[in-house]
């Protein structure tokens, strides 16, 4: 009961955070609204914790080793957003970069001092899980004074908490990093009316098609291995097709609650592929 709806749980969280996105809020403002956001869901998921019992010992384990931290990670890491971009300095490219790179060597500091369990944990290791991720009455004093609300012996481990610390500062060092890039090579995002003219290549199926196919290569992990918003990837395919895909989440929903056939655009890709690939063995 608990795994099932701390999962649906943070489906809804993501889902949020991506209409968040979607708004295009300053960066100071959505980490700020994120943070609420996070804060409100991790109350729940400690609540639905503390009134029900797991179903067995593995049920404990997989909650704290792999549901948890995934909550608590995205609130460390848009905490984390908020105290870097609140502090960043407004001065020339070279002091933000010097800046940025501070922040970046502070976060890999976390991952050395941890490197022993980084590798326990990333290397799929589960021998240490009982130990490290199963209930001992007594929890683990947080890392950080903001998190004391989530820390209680009956929602904390002695290293759930450094999971959520782990996947929140590979995070931050992705956002850092393309930070950095951005600075060194100084220019803005390429911009759709940049591209008019450049092209002839035209999106001439219904958008709601497109939204599809870009959803299913990113539930595959299809670009930069999965570590991208699904948000970017719509404003990439918006600027090289010279296309607007406004309330693309709001379309993602609506294919989401068809009746019939909900992946229809992708059948139909299927279909047409088979059929011209049956028809190049009718040729030979």
């Amino acid at each position: 009961m608990i795994k099932n709806k701390s999962t649906r749980l943070l489906l809804e969280l993501n889902n949020e955070l991506t209409l968040l996105k979607i708004r295009e809020l300053d960066t100071i403002k959505q980490a700020s609204m994120a943070i609420g956001v996070c804060r409100d869901t991790l109350s729940v998921v400690k609540e639905l914790v503390i009134s029900n019992s797991f179903e067995n010992e593995l049920e404990e384990l997989y909650f704290f080793k792999k549901i948890k931290p995934e909550f608590f990670s995205k609130l460390i890491y848009y905490t984390e957003i908020l105290r870097i971009e609140t502090h960043r300095p407004h001065s020339n490219r070279k002091f933000q970069i010097k800046y940025l790179k501070g922040e970046f060597s502070k976060s890999q500091e976390y991952m050395k001092s941890n490197y022993e369990f980084c590798q326990y944990y990333k290397g799929g290791q589960t021998h240490l899980d009982e130990k490290y991720f199963k209930r001992n009455g007594h929890g683990a004093p947080s890392a950080n004074g903001n998190y004391s609300h989530f820390v209680n012996p009956e929602f904390s481990t002695s290293h759930d908490e450094v999971v959520a610390y782990i996947i929140a500062h590979e995070g931050l060092e992705r956002y850092l990093d393309c930070e950095i890039i951005k600075l060194r090579k100084n220019k803005q995002p390429v911009l759709a009316k940049d591209l008019k003219g450049k092209s002839v290549i035209k999106w001439t199926a219904p958008k709601v098609a497109l939204i599809e196919l870009i959803y299913a290569l990113h539930s595959h992990n299809c670009f930069n291995n999965g570590n991208i918003d699904v948000i970017e990837i719509i404003r990439f395919f918006e600027q090289i097709l010279d296309i607007e895909l406004n309330k693309s989440y709001r379309t993602f929903i609506d294919i989401k609650e068809r009746q019939n056939e909900k992946t229809k655009f992708l059948l139909e890709l299927q279909k047409a592929l088979r059929k011209r690939l049956d028809d190049l063995d009718k040729l030979n």
